[in-house]
């Protein structure tokens, strides 16, 4: 990568082991692309709607990941789903499911260029 790894936590304390998990996962990026310019990771941990805990207590809610790829003409944009109704989605779940979308993305994107 030619510009460091950018990390966003949005509604939610930072993590050193959710950093660490993203670290590993963004490194593993380059197997499906070789010539990755930049990725900027956010993770937003909005509480479930209606629950009225605080995340710190519950350890539950909403979260979703965005990821966008920087290489060279063009960039892709992965998330991973919205959860569904009354769905408890963790961290680690968002995060791997968004990157599994980056990775099917940049094949993709590889493929057609």
């Amino acid at each position: 990568m030619q510009t460091p790894l950018q990390i966003t936590f949005r509604h939610m304390s930072h993590s050193s082991a959710l950093e660490a998990a993203i670290r590993e996962l963004t490194g593993r990026l380059d197997k499906y692309h070789d010539r990755i310019i930049g990725c900027h990771v956010v993770v937003d941990g909005s509480p479930a709607q209606g629950k009225h805990q605080s995340k710190q207590a519950s350890g539950h809610g909403h979260y979703s990941v965005h990821i966008e790829v920087t290489v060279p003409g063009g960039a892709i944009n992965a998330t991973n789903s919205p959860p569904k109704h009354h769905e408890i989605v963790d961290a680690y779940g968002a995060l791997r499911e968004a990157f599994e979308n980056a990775k099917r993305q940049l094949l993709d994107f590889a493929a057609a260029h």
